[in-house]
């Protein structure tokens, strides 16, 4: 609806994959790239609810879900609270 909505990664997706759960969702940008790039699920290419619905049983039924599945621990831990408080650290530090 808005550029903010179009370019926002929200927390959401991080829980899924802290939880080692596959996304479903949204092709917006940042979501798209996310997904793609940690290769964790897939998009939707309609909010059509029989779409939805006939992706999710795709998910569940296809051998890439295990893959899915492991690489949620990836993005995880590359993603975690503990690596990017190193980056937000060093960028407090260069501004004082």
């Amino acid at each position: 609806t808005n550029i903010n909505y179009r370019y926002s990664l929200p927390n959401k997706i991080f829980d899924y994959v802290a939880a080692g759960v596959p996304v479903l969702a949204s092709p917006l940008t940042e979501i798209a790239a996310f997904i793609h790039k940690y290769k964790v699920g897939v998009c939707i290419e309609s909010h059509e609810p029989q779409h939805i619905a006939g992706m999710m049983n795709y998910m569940l039924n296809v051998p890439e879900y295990s893959q899915w599945k492991a690489n949620t621990r990836i993005a995880s831990e590359e993603n975690s609270w503990e690596n990017e408080r190193k980056i937000w650290l060093e960028m407090i530090q260069k501004i004082k």
